[in-house]
């Protein structure tokens, strides 16, 4: 990728809180958003950024943003069966945070470790503005994008999203542009890499 940008976790920070952004397009404004001192309960930052995509009307910018929310565990990494319920406050109030305080109108995509489904908590407060989650558009509901060993069983899950709007309105010159999404796959081969499985999504600038 000709942009890249890491973020690598402090001697002081959580061991699983990088974040890292790709792209074959010019990325600007990349800015590291510390929701860990903003949002009592925050353990991860979240990284925001604008990528310049060219096209036949001139470049369009998309408002980026690359989350991982609360996990649904305790601070000391104990959970119990209502540690999901009791956290999912958090992870509301770590997306309400994180678009309130954009400079931009509105993030485009939002894309990550939600550690949350798609019926509850940060998912539903960002379909009820408006946005729509790949995966759940796309992916059959059997396919997690987590496992996690527990006792004899292998808990599945889905906690992987990319959320993307196409209610802004990407004006350049007399075109109209919005964001589309053609699809979403969770890919395979990935198992022993990490607990998470990649989570693709494909989209498109429509012209009108």
């Amino acid at each position: 990728y000709k942009y890249e940008f890491f973020h690598h976790p402090g001697a002081s920070d959580r061991a699983a809180g990088g974040l890292a952004i790709l792209s074959r397009y010019k990325v600007e404004n990349i800015e590291l958003v510390d929701i860990v001192k903003e949002v009592d309960g925050s353990v991860f930052p979240a990284v925001r950024c604008d990528v310049c995509v060219p096209t036949a009307e001139g470049a369009q910018v998309l408002h980026v943003a690359n989350v991982h929310l609360r996990p649904p565990v305790n601070l000391d990494g104990s959970a119990w069966l209502d540690t999901a319920r009791l956290t999912e406050p958090i992870r509301v109030r770590e997306v309400k945070f994180l678009l309130g305080s954009s400079d931009s109108s509105r993030l485009d995509i939002i894309a990550g470790d939600f550690n949350e489904g798609e019926s509850t908590g940060s998912i539903a407060y960002l379909r009820r503005l408006g946005y729509q989650d790949a995966l759940a558009t796309f992916v059959p509901k059997h396919k997690e994008t987590h496992t996690w060993p527990f006792w004899k069983l292998t808990l599945r899950k889905r906690l992987d999203h990319v959320l993307w709007t196409g209610s802004r309105d990407l004006t350049s010159g007399r075109a109209t542009v919005k964001l589309k999404c053609l699809g979403c796959v969770v890919l395979a081969g990935y198992v022993d890499a990490s607990d998470h499985q990649p989570v693709l999504s494909h989209f498109m600038l429509q012209k009108f």
